[in-house]
């Protein structure tokens, strides 16, 4: 159980001597200090009995509450940016106090702005633009004002633009990963189905139309392949022999998938989306992502962490080039309903943007002069 001190909405605070008494229950394990007091804060951290903790339970607060022995966060704000909170705390809990300092200005705009009406109104709000949720309320809560809209998407989109990812299914991986520098096998396995579901993406979309690389996830395959060794896998013909981290790719009917047979393969860690169809033969290699409705016809190839948008014509032959190294180069990315001729090849971290068309032979790298 954890004690929750909101004098803000209770109209009374619980003193540190109330506290102490509390202590003695056995299942009353920690308090969500929200006093804004940090005098009161530092004294119950100063008394804390051996297997108590001290949370804060103002975002805006956390590091100054961490200074003062509090061990982390219960946050309103983590519900939108997980990732960029625990770096927060984790800063803070390590030390690295000019990092913590550099990320609390950041970050208190944002912070600031989920209190500019009732909460959760502006937090719902957030959530909407980052696609995690709706905004419908019950009532008596109603939606944001047009003006509370506005300054929540303004705040978003700078932090969007300062590097901030919203991927919850992804925060313990990422910290595991930066941490150690490995994933061990049910970590591993774990970060490969989030690939596969989508959840984990080479790149994300921000909220002006750019993309931006998730270098961790390009450096976690990669140590995939430096694991080394060679395992075979079993597969309807003949065997294969492979890096034990990547095994071919099995789906069911549930998946949605049109698989042609004829020789194709998909890597582990690819992402196949619902109704997608792939012809004979083909490959599909670890970390791509392929969304609905694509075709990929014969003999294409779609590289390592190349990324396909929904109801894209990928023609007999085209290559699509995949960009692992350097970690934090761009993949080539191939946005919604483009169509590329046969035995195009997109190469070098291009980008092709919605709808566009290419004509069969074209091939495009860094290096090509396009007019527009």
């Amino acid at each position: 159980m954890i004690v929750y001190n909101v004098p803000g909405r209770t109209g009374l605070n619980l003193a540190p001597s109330v506290l102490k008494q509390l202590w003695e229950i056995e299942n009353i394990v920690a308090v969500k200090e929200s006093s804004g007091n940090l005098a009161q804060i530092g004294e119950i951290c100063r008394t804390l009995p051996e297997g108590k903790t001290v949370l804060s339970g103002d975002d805006a607060l956390a590091l100054a509450s961490i200074s003062v022995g509090a061990e982390g966060l219960v946050s309103v704000a983590a519900n939108v940016l997980p990732r960029r909170f625990r770096a927060l705390v984790d800063a803070a809990r390590t030390g690295r106090r000019q990092d913590a300092m550099a990320m609390q200005r950041e970050l208190l705009p944002f912070m600031d702005a989920l209190f500019v009406e009732s909460n959760p109104i502006p937090l719902k709000t957030a959530l909407k633009f980052c696609g995690l949720t709706g905004d419908r309320l019950r009532l008596p809560l109603v939606s944001a004002a047009r003006a509370t809209k506005e300054l929540m998407e303004s705040v978003l989109a700078a932090l969007m633009n300062s590097g901030a990812e919203v991927n919850n299914a992804a925060q313990i991986l990422e910290g595991i990963f930066l941490e150690q520098g490995r994933f061990d096998r049910e970590q591993w396995a774990l970060f490969l189905e989030l690939l596969e579901n989508g959840k984990i993406r080479v790149v994300d979309r921000l909220l002006d139309g750019s993309w931006k690389v998730n270098a961790w996830v390009k450096q976690a395959i990669l140590s995939g392949f430096r694991a080394g060794g060679i395992a075979k896998w079993s597969w309807p013909a003949e065997g294969f022999y492979d890096r034990p981290a990547f095994s071919p790719r099995h789906f069911t009917l549930s998946d949605g998938v049109r698989i042609v047979p004829g020789g194709t393969a998909v890597r582990r860690g690819a992402f196949i989306a619902h109704g997608v169809v792939i012809m004979p033969p083909s490959y599909i290699n670890v970390g791509a992502f392929v969304d609905q409705d694509t075709m990929v016809d014969s003999h294409v190839l779609v590289g390592s962490c190349a990324q396909i948008g929904k109801k894209v014509h990928l023609s007999a032959g085209a290559q699509i080039g995949g960009v692992l190294e350097p970690p934090q180069a761009n993949p080539v990315i191939i946005e919604d309903e483009v169509f590329v001729g046969g035995m195009c090849g997109i190469f070098e971290g291009i980008l092709v943007k919605k709808r566009a068309v290419l004509a069969p032979g074209v091939i495009i790298t860094k290096g090509t002069r396009i007019f527009d």
